[in-house]
């Protein structure tokens, strides 16, 4: 957590984030897991390891809540839950029964419900996973620090932490309950970070090597400064892939705020680009596992694919055939 608060700056004066000595609480393993961050404008509350870098009401009431000491009721403020579901929550945490599908129930209703629940078998994911594998797996330096932004529940973030064992991926999104869910049960272990993909990001210039927005970055009113920022994120050593874009010139029934293909690539007009239709990867699967990236689409020639890829980047050895390896599978595996 420490080595996370290192990299973190304040999304809204950018000066460094710090803890605020005699408000932390650790675990029984040494690790942060409540507490109030503060810069020289604002202060932030830590929940269950979760730094929630917005302003508002439940960031109101969650950092009142850390200052006096009381976690359960920090945790109900930024899950949404009133008082009844509070109750409800805690004792099923308490037992020790709580799943994925029960905790899915039990937080205040959202569309994507089902979609999370079901996601590792969604032949879009199936796609992503791909494609983010290869990436993740085609430098000679694996990468050391991944940046998964928009990345909900922490599917994405799982298939990276599998594809790179020994980096470390933050995940960041702008729903604390997707995040809570990700750590708990999706991606345990993984860093989390609550902010909002329509101002600066909260990370230091240079501070990942790879950054991923999956199934995503079309929702994003804001997405110029995104691809901005997730260039300064990397660097020029590092590599911004976009997975499973909308695109403008296709109807789509969920389409966000979706660009033509000649749009999203002129965001990042000073790196090299590589589009791609996200069918022609999904094609390719799930035998031989072979990612090609070697023959990017021409902007014109994806008018009628729904949904598209971008990889953007000034690393060498991005653009060719990958042949993945299979990443250790954790945790029990059962029939979806």
């Amino acid at each position: 957590m420490t080595d996370l608060l290192s990299q973190l700056s304040c999304p809204f004066c950018g000066t460094p984030l710090a803890l605020e000595a005699g408000r932390t609480m650790a675990a029984t393993d040494g690790t942060l897991r409540h507490g109030i961050a503060t810069c020289e404008c604002c202060a932030y509350p830590i929940v269950d390891g979760i730094p929630y870098l917005h302003t508002g009401a439940a960031a109101k009431a969650a950092l009142a809540a850390v200052g006096q000491g009381l976690p359960d009721r920090a945790r109900a403020a930024l899950l949404g839950l009133d008082e009844a579901g509070q109750e409800t929550f805690d004792a099923a945490r308490t037992v020790g029964g709580l799943t994925y599908r029960h905790a899915l129930a039990l937080l205040p209703p959202a569309p994507e419900g089902d979609y999370l629940l079901h996601r590792f078998s969604d032949p879009t994911f199936l796609a992503v996973r791909a494609l983010v594998r290869a990436i993740a797996q085609s430098s000679r330096t694996p990468p050391s620090r991944i940046h998964d932004q928009c990345g909900g529940a922490g599917h994405v973030t799982r298939v990276l932490r599998s594809a790179c064992p020994g980096a470390q991926v933050v995940l960041a999104d702008l729903s604390f309950p997707k995040l809570w869910l990700a750590k708990r049960f999706v991606s345990p272990g993984c860093d989390a970070v609550c902010c909002d993909a329509n101002v600066p990001l909260p990370f230091k210039r240079h501070s990942m090597s790879l950054a991923v927005c999956a199934d995503a970055f079309h929702y994003i009113w804001c997405r110029r400064s995104l691809a901005a920022e997730l260039m300064r994120l990397v660097g020029s050593s590092g590599t911004v892939v976009l997975a499973h874009l909308h695109n403008l010139l296709c109807e789509n029934y969920s389409a966000g705020m979706p660009l033509s293909p000649a749009g999203y690539r002129r965001l990042f007009d000073d790196w090299e680009v590589g589009m791609f239709a996200e069918q022609d990867v999904r094609q390719s699967l799930p035998e031989p596992e072979v990612v090609d990236l070697s023959r990017p689409r021409a902007a014109e020639s994806l008018a009628t694919d729904g949904d598209l890829f971008l990889v953007a980047t000034l690393q060498s050895g991005i653009f060719k055939a990958h042949d993945l390896r299979l990443p250790d599978l954790a945790g029990q595996l059962a029939v979806n």
